[in-house]
Parts: C-alpha cells; sequence; structure tokens
C-alpha cells in the first residue's frame, strides 16, 4: 500500500513537474516602451509614478496583458538624456518585443530607424512616418496630438483673447525645414484676422533654448507661443521661467506646461492618449499588423488656465475665457 501511493504520487509529482515546465517553455508576448524624460522610479512597477505611464500600465492590464503573467513588459527610459534613445531602442529591439511603445517623433523616428519589422505604437509624432493616417502601410501606427494647422490657430486665438493688446507674438519651434515657408496659408490668414505678427525663436536641442531666449529678448514680443516638442516639454519649468521673467504671456499644447508655470495650454489630453495607445497594442497583440490600424488624432482637448501665473503678470484673464477653461490652476 505505502509502495503503491508512491508510486501515484510520482506520477502526480511527474505530471504536475511537466505542466509547470510547459507553462515555462510558452513564451508571453512582449511589450517594450521607451520613455524619453520619465524618471526611472517613476516608470516602474504595476502603478507607476507618473500618471501616463501609469494610465497606460493600467490600460493594457483591463486588457488582460498583465505584465508577468500574461504578457512581459519590459521597460526603459533616457531619462532627459535624448541622446541616450537610439541605444536604448536597440537594446529593447535586440530583446525581440512583439510591439515596441514609444512616445514623441525624434523616438518615433529613432524606432523606425532601427527596425522595420516590430510593430511600433508612437503615442504621438507619428505622422511623417507613415503613408496616411487611415493607412500607416509599414511598422508604424498610433497616436497623434495634432489636429494640424488648425490647432495652432485655436491657440493663438485663445491667447490673443487673453491678451487682447499683444500684436508682436513669438513662436518658438523647431527651425523651419530649408525651402518650406514657415507658417501654413490657414496660419497666415488668421494672425492677419488677429491683427498679430508672428515671428520664430528656434530650438531644436536643449542647449540651444538659451539663444533662442536671447533671440526673443532682443524682439521684445508681447507674448509666447509654444510649439509641441519633446524638448520643450522636458524643458517646460525652465521656459515657463523665461517668460515670467521676461513678463510673456505664454501658450503651450498641453496641461503639464501650465501646471509648471505657463499661463495657458491648449491640446490633447495625454493620459487619454497613453490609454489609447494600449487599445493599439491590444490589435496588434491579437494578430492586427500596424499596417491595417489607422494613426487617431485626438478628439478631447482641454483648456488649462494658471491663474497664479496671471497675477504674477499683472494680468486679468477675461471671465469668459476663465469660464471656458477645463482646469484653473492657482
Amino acid at each position: 500500500m505505502t509502495r503503491r501511493r508512491q508510486v501515484v504520487g510520482s506520477g502526480v509529482a511527474a505530471m504536475v513537474g511537466g505542466r509547470a515546465l510547459a507553462q515555462a517553455a510558452r513564451r508571453l508576448p512582449r511589450i517594450a516602451i521607451l520613455a524619453n524624460l520619465v524618471a526611472a522610479d517613476d516608470l516602474a512597477g504595476a502603478d507607476p509614478r507618473d500618471t501616463s505611464y501609469r494610465a497606460l500600465i493600467h490600460a493594457l492590464r483591463d486588457l488582460g496583458h498583465v505584465d508577468g503573467q500574461t504578457v512581459q513588459i519590459e521597460r526603459a527610459t533616457a531619462e532627459g538624456e535624448l541622446q541616450r534613445v537610439p541605444a536604448l531602442l536597440r537594446g529593447l529591439v535586440a530583446g525581440g518585443p512583439d510591439v515596441l511603445i514609444v512616445s514623441g517623433a525624434p523616438s518615433v523616428a529613432a524606432a523606425r530607424a532601427i527596425t522595420r519589422t516590430v510593430p511600433i505604437v508612437g503615442i504621438t509624432g507619428v505622422e511623417g512616418h507613415v503613408q496616411s493616417l487611415s493607412r500607416p502601410g509599414g511598422n508604424v501606427t498610433g497616436l497623434s496630438n495634432s489636429a494640424g494647422p488648425g490647432l495652432f490657430v485655436k491657440r493663438l486665438e485663445l491667447l490673443k483673447e487673453a491678451v487682447p493688446g499683444a500684436t508682436q507674438i513669438v513662436v518658438l519651434r523647431t527651425p523651419p525645414q530649408k525651402g518650406r515657408r514657415a507658417w501654413t496659408g490657414s496660419i497666415e490668414a488668421a494672425a492677419r484676422r488677429l491683427g498679430v505678427v508672428l515671428s520664430v525663436a528656434a530650438a531644436e536641442r536643449a542647449r540651444d533654448l538659451d539663444a533662442a531666449f536671447a533671440s526673443m529678448t532682443r524682439g521684445r514680443p508681447h507674448a509666447l507661443l509654444c510649439a509641441d516638442h519633446v524638448v520643450y516639454y522636458g524643458a517646460r519649468r525652465r521656459i515657463a521661467a523665461f517668460a515670467l521673467r521676461e513678463r510673456l504671456p505664454s501658450m503651450y499644447a498641453e496641461r503639464q506646461y501650465a501646471v509648471s508655470g505657463g499661463l495657458l495650454a491648449y491640446g490633447a489630453t495625454f493620459a487619454d492618449l497613453f490609454v489609447r495607445a494600449a487599445a493599439h497594442v491590444d490589435r496588434i497583440l491579437k494578430g492586427t499588423p500596424p499596417a491595417e490600424l489607422p494613426v487617431e488624432q485626438p478628439d478631447r482637448f482641454e483648456l488649462s488656465i494658471n491663474v497664479g501665473t496671471a497675477r504674477a503678470l499683472g494680468l486679468e484673464i477675461p471671465p469668459a475665457l476663465r469660464l471656458r477653461a477645463d482646469t484653473l490652476i492657482e
């Protein structure tokens, strides 16, 4: 009797051991995430401290993609040192991910230069890397946080509404491409309608900002409109501090700029874009090629006003504009 129990027990152990080995041998889908600016500690864990990446991880989990259980999620961050992005991407791609998540045009471009086979989900910055928004046609898809020139015009209108006397507005942006006009016809028409003259202060890298600030100081503009760029987002406190020091009412592309001291921000909600990126990842893992996944454009925009910055500038925000704000920041 004892011997029989031992034999049966050994058989059960063999079955359990075989099942465990089979499970270990089964490869979990791999998701690789590269962040540009987030601290490593803020990107880690099931509940990242960074709000956007927390929204992404939670959205993936809600879709059944749980790190360590149904998928393996590998994370890396440049922590603001954007020159590290290509090397970090090469490391992630070497791990054989089933999908790679990046954010911003420079990272999308770097990822596409490294791989044309791994599906890439770009959270913003994909526009120049797809055949069309409706039919991307390659290994890149994702989200756009732009609505084209119309969004720039809307920011210009809101800035003018906040500062009616502003007739000289400087735009902090990357240098215009050689041979191309600085503004589209719709932006030029809007500037004429609003009675403003636009000028450019160009900065492509963080180290270019001091020269851009100096050119703004010499030009003595009445207000600043900051374009959307990963470098500017990383330097948002520095840009907002400059604008306040020079008494320049300023408009930005995303709420966190206003949280960091900018006067106004109007744009898509970033956390919402990260949630929607999770749906793209889900469809890719279930077999849909990125070439067939349309790039989604934002359908929700929010206006944020930093009323503390307005007071520091001695600026009275029109009541109608305050009422339309989604967020008032003290």
